[in-house]
């Protein structure tokens, strides 16, 4: 049995005060009895990170959280679970009213930058400290104010930060005016420049008169506006207090200034937005400069980093690599970090380092500016790789010599083929003359083999056509013994109906004559008349399942409903028929035949194995054909483990009307699940014949 987590939870060393703490003996009682508005509060309370409390009941009992503690300093735990006016005698003047006001129903009290002297810590002197108080009633489960919540906001620093710039304004103004090489400018909410330094004439050309008061989009270039720069500036620096100024301008004679500054929003004591403050230095020449550099770094850079085929590297004068190209990586297999500080020799074969060919290739540049080198190279994985390229000797300005650079591309794949070609061009003469007789004994197989594939396609052409003609003849057959096996349930349904059931109904006159004689009602004769009674439905019950009446007299629309409507009876299950699309309209024999077996059968399944409480039949027609869906919210069964169970046990079922149904061009579809029920899809070509409902189709 897991253990109750003691209340409060959490909630550090006041959280424990709570929990630790007898409080039967104080106006809040047992803890266990603290009322759920009181608990709620003490759970927001301690899970604040800012200075929280709160007072509770008619004596406004304090309780408080670690960051409260913490700024009271010396008067904690002294505070907790004390009245506030008795724990805070020294301010019973402010805070009597205060708690009068919001037990009287005042939704909240807030008092904005109060100063409050608090005593230090140790020998620390206590120092003013700016705080926003917030106190807002807790209400009791029946709407009544029942305690005080109350949160502590510092504002010292933001006090202090406006007191120094408030001192800080003047030295401000003195700076403007001597930073001639700076432009500084403010901007009222509007947008209106109000405030143009001698530096921000300098910068931008225009003189004060000609700027004040005017949009200061006007410094943007034309592209920057149509951006919304300036908008997006102000933004910005309203939204995260500064937003930087770093784009080329638009001088008063339409030239262009590019400017490295920042553009900052200076508020009012209230907090309310004063001006934007816009300062600036104009650093075209060094941008210039930077985008010059720029551009030529990366022209180097994408050259180097693009000729991945192509090392490029370069070495001190003494033969030390200082650098290492991303396809000097990519041939020799060494990382910059691995090549850098390393001897360029290290690339060479072994035989090229003792013959001194590296120190040979450094003095011919060295002396002629240039050497070449085509040469097998080694990769760090010991593979050889051939090298077509240059050594360039580097001076410094003075002449003296810096080091060494190489550039060699690696055409080992290039060499490897050249070798290879001329190997083949020794044997060509020989791999010919063999490839000639390898040509000829083919030409002569293939004649072989294409004689005996006439005579193989001829005799599965002969093969295909028979299986053609036994498959129709299967077919024909197939509807041969369909329309006989409907002949012949037409004939028993009717021999039924007529023979049988006259002698049935004849019997049954007999019954009820018996009942009339003047001997009296024979004993067992109501039982004999049940009997014949039940019989004559049977009879007519088979006898419309051979082959109902109203399937060649009215259509299968009236024959399905008629069928549909019997069934529920005998089963009790509940049953809807919908035809969709149907006027009059008959259709051909076979169809109309097809379509009502395959609703025969699946009620029969239906009845046998799916325990089903409704049964939802759709008789639809569309362009060009007509179908049935029977759908039954039934136990459902797996499709395919059914229909195979089937054809092993060589049942017609399902897999005898799918053969039946696609006879006549039809598909047969079964969709079903364990527990989903089961619906079956029956769609056949349309046949339709035009003869209104009631006239008879066939004998």
């Amino acid at each position: 049995m897991s253990e109750v987590t003691p209340w409060p939870p959490g909630g550090g060393e006041t959280g424990a005060l709570i929990r630790g703490r007898d409080w039967s003996a104080t106006p809040l009682g047992p803890l266990a009895g603290w009322p759920a508005a009181l608990r709620t509060a003490v759970d927001i309370m301690l899970g604040s990170p800012e200075p929280t409390s709160l007072g509770w009941g008619a004596a406004c009992v304090q309780l408080y959280n670690d960051a409260y503690a913490r700024l009271v300093h010396e008067r904690h735990p002294e505070l907790f679970g004390r009245p506030v006016l008795e724990g805070w005698a020294d301010a019973r003047g402010v805070l009597a009213p205060i708690l009068d006001a919001v037990f009287a129903g005042v939704p909240a009290v807030v008092q904005e930058d109060r100063v409050v002297v608090l005593r230090g810590s140790g020998a620390r002197q206590a120092e003013p400290r700016w705080f926003t108080f917030t106190f807002v009633p807790i209400h009791d489960d029946r709407g009544a104010v029942a305690g005080v919540f109350h949160r502590v906001v510092e504002t010292t620093g933001r006090k202090r930060a406006e007191a120094a710039l408030r001192e800080s304004e003047e030295r401000h103004r003195a700076i403007v005016e001597g930073a001639r090489d700076y432009a500084i400018l403010m901007i009222a909410p509007d947008r209106r420049i109000i405030s143009w330094s001698p530096g921000a004439q300098a910068v931008y050309g225009w003189r004060e008169a000609e700027v004040l008061g005017r949009d200061f989009s006007l410094l943007f270039v034309p592209e920057d506006r149509e951006a919304g720069a300036p908008e997006w500036e102000l933004e910005t620096a309203r939204r995260t207090g500064a937003a930087p100024d770093v784009r080329w301008h638009l001088r008063a004679d339409g030239s262009r200034v590019f400017v490295d500054g920042i553009t900052r929003e200076l508020r009012r004591d209230d907090g309310s937005p004063a001006v934007f403050l816009k300062i600036g230095q104009d650093v075209t020449g060094r941008r210039r400069v930077e985008e010059a550099l720029r551009d030529s770094e990366e022209r180097y850079r994408l050259i180097v980093e693009g000729a991945r085929d192509y090392a490029i590297l370069t070495t001190d004068p003494g033969g030390r690599i200082t650098g290492w190209s991303p396809g000097a990586e990519a041939v020799y297999g060494w990382t910059a970090g691995q090549a850098t500080g390393q001897p360029v020799a290290m690339t060479f074969t072994p035989e090229d380092r003792a013959a001194g060919v590296p120190g040979q290739e450094c003095a011919a540049a060295a002396a002629d500016g240039w050497a070449p080198d085509v040469r097998w190279h080694l990769r760090s994985d010991g593979a050889r790789v051939f090298i077509e390229g240059v050594t360039r000797a580097l001076y410094h300005a003075g002449g003296t010599l810096r080091g060494f650079l190489k550039v060699g591309q690696d055409v080992t794949e290039r060499r490897r083929m050249d070798q290879a070609l001329r190997e083949l061009n020794e044997t060509l003469e020989e791999r010919v003359e063999a490839r000639t007789a390898e040509l000829a004994q083919a030409n002569a197989w293939l004649g072989e083999m294409q004689a005996e594939l006439v005579g193989t396609n001829r005799r599965l052409t002969r093969e295909i056509a028979q299986r053609e003609r036994a498959d129709r003849a299967r077919r024909e057959l197939l509807r041969q013994l369909v329309t006989a096996e409907e002949q012949e349930r037409a004939r028993l349904s009717r021999e039924l109906h007529d023979s049988v059931g006259q002698v049935v109904t004849a019997l049954l006159l007999g019954l009820k004559a018996l009942e009339r004689e003047p001997a009296g009602r024979p004993e067992g004769l109501a039982d004999l008349e049940r009997l014949a009674d039940q019989i004559a439905r049977e009879i007519h019950h088979v006898a419309a399942a051979l082959r109902p009446p109203a399937l060649d007299r009215l259509g299968l629309r009236s024959a399905l409903e008629a069928h549909l409507e019997e069934w529920s009876r005998r089963y009790g299950v509940t049953c809807d028929f919908q035809p969709v699309n149907l006027d009059d309209q008959r259709f051909e024999p076979e169809v109309e035949t097809t379509l009502f077996r395959a609703v025969q059968e699946g009620l029969t399944n239906v009845a046998r194995h799916a325990g089903a409480r409704t049964v939802t039949l759709v008789l639809e027609r569309r362009p060009g054909t007509v179908g049935v869906i029977l759908e039954d919210d039934g136990a459902g069964f797996d499709v395919d483990a059914a229909m195979e169970a089937a054809a092993l046990a060589r049942r017609m079922g399902l897999p005898g009307l799918r053969e039946r149904v696609e006879l006549l061009g039809g598909a047969l579809e079964v969709e079903s699940a364990p527990g989903s029920g089961t619906t079956l899809y029956v769609r056949l070509p349309d046949g339709g014949v035009p003869q209104a409902r009631g006239t008879e189709v066939g004998g």
